[in-house]
């Protein structure tokens, strides 16, 4: 449990009502370094399996969701090769997984949100505060970034959203009219942004 093990930061991030009844966890486990852990349970508490996932590193867990085939889905930032790579990966209802997939640059770049959408896509909603590498069209210090996937994790389309300051995404949830919308944080007033208040 996480309350045992003393002197470790464990932070559970999601939990998710299973439609079979019991509860999928996801969590971001803290040892020597941190590594993304989840774990089922049922609806009297008992562990079906638990799982950690990440390479030698710090892998963070932003968010979980169920995937219409009876899986999840996983929104997290890994270390890469520059920083940290914003990372989505496909887990089955057994815990293992399916694909993993990470984008990024050369700096710090994050997978906060991940959405399955009805025509069969995936919706992610990060950050990047790099400017090459998989980053396309990088507008300032950092982006609000949308990635599109397919369901087995290739990038079909990216925007990048913000001004020549830096922005990063926090949330973002479909509208009944099917549109995405998106919160975050600016320090721009140009660009994307428009009336941004000076502090």
């Amino acid at each position: 449990e996480l309350d045992d093990m003393e002197g470790f930061q464990n932070e559970i991030v999601r939990v998710k009502t299973l439609p079979e009844g019991g509860y999928i966890i996801g969590a971001t486990l803290n040892i020597d370094e941190t590594q993304i852990w989840l774990f089922k349970i049922d609806e009297e508490g008992n562990k079906t399996w638990e799982k950690e996932y990440g390479e030698i590193g710090d892998d963070i867990l932003f968010d979980l969701k169920l995937s219409k085939d009876g899986g999840f889905l996983v929104a997290a930032t890994s270390n890469g090769l520059g920083g940290r790579d914003a990372m989505i990966m496909k887990i089955n209802a057994m815990g293992e997984i399916e694909w993993e997939s990470s984008f990024g640059g050369d700096y710090y770049d994050y997978a906060y949100v991940v959405n399955q959408t009805e025509n069969e896509r995936l919706l992610i909603t990060a950050a990047a505060f790099s400017s090459g590498g998989d980053i396309a069209n990088p507008k300032g210090k950092g982006d609000i970034w949308l990635l599109e996937l397919d369901l087995e994790g290739n990038l079909i389309s990216q925007k990048n959203i913000g001004g020549s300051d830096r922005e990063v995404s926090g949330t973002s949830v479909f509208l009944n009219n099917g549109d995405l919308l998106v919160g975050g944080l600016t320090k721009s007033n140009n660009g994307d942004v428009e009336g941004n208040l000076p502090n």
